[in-house]
C-alpha cells in the first residue's frame, strides 16, 4: 500500500506511523514532531484494519433514478389523520378539514378528505362532496398518488394501472 492509501484509510496515531514510515516528502521532521506532540483523545478503541478498503469512483444518484420507498418498521408512515392531513392539505386547493382513514396497511392508505363546508348554502360559498384519495408511505411521510370519486380496486375498468399494488397491499383486490 502505498503512502496516498494510507493518508485517506487511516486516521489519529495509526496514521501518523504509517505516514512516518513513508518516507516521501509528505512527513518531514517537523510535521511528524509537530503531530506527536498533539494529545489523542478520540483515538479509536478497536485497531485499524490490516488494508484499506477498495476506493470505488460510483456515479452520484441521479433524478432519473429515484430511490425505491422503504419498508422498515422504523420508518412506516403513521395512519393517523395528524399524519394524512398535511398531504391532503398541500395536494388539495380547497382546504382540507378532516380525514375519514378507511384502510391503511402495509404502506398503503384509502382515505377520503373532507373539505371545508363552511360556506356551503350561503350566497357565494361552496359545497364539496369528501373525496377518495389513495396514499403510498414513502420513508415514513405520506405522498398522494390519485383521487376521485369514481375509482374502485374492484373493478379492472374503474382502477387505475397506478393503483394495482396499493389496492392488492390494502386488501382491496
Amino acid at each position: 500500500m502505498d503512502c496516498r492509501m494510507w493518508r485517506a484509510a487511516l486516521t489519529g496515531l495509526t496514521f501518523l506511523a504509517a505516514l512516518a514510515g513513508c518516507g516521501d516528502d509528505s512527513s518531514d521532521t517537523a510535521t511528524t514532531a509537530a503531530a506527536t506532540s498533539i494529545p489523542v483523545t478520540s483515538a479509536p478503541t478497536t485497531a485499524a484494519p490490516a488494508t484499506a478498503a477498495p476506493v470505488t469512483d460510483a456515479p452520484p444518484p441521479t433524478e432519473e433514478t429515484p430511490a425505491p420507498p422503504t419498508t422498515s418498521a422504523a420508518s412506516t408512515a403513521n395512519c393517523t389523520s395528524a399524519a394524512i392531513l398535511p398531504t391532503l392539505r398541500a395536494e388539495f386547493t380547497v382546504e382540507i378539514v378532516g380525514v375519514d382513514i378507511r384502510e391503511c396497511q402495509n404502506g398503503y392508505a384509502r382515505v377520503f378528505a373532507q373539505p371545508d363546508q363552511s360556506t356551503c348554502g350561503q350566497t357565494g360559498g361552496s359545497c364539496y362532496e369528501n373525496e377518495q384519495v389513495f396514499l403510498r408511505d414513502d420513508g415514513g411521510s405520506w405522498v398522494y398518488i390519485t383521487s376521485g370519486t369514481g375509482i374502485a380496486c374492484t373493478d379492472p375498468d374503474l382502477r387505475p394501472p397506478e393503483l394495482e399494488t396499493a389496492c392488492v397491499a390494502l386488501g382491496l383486490r
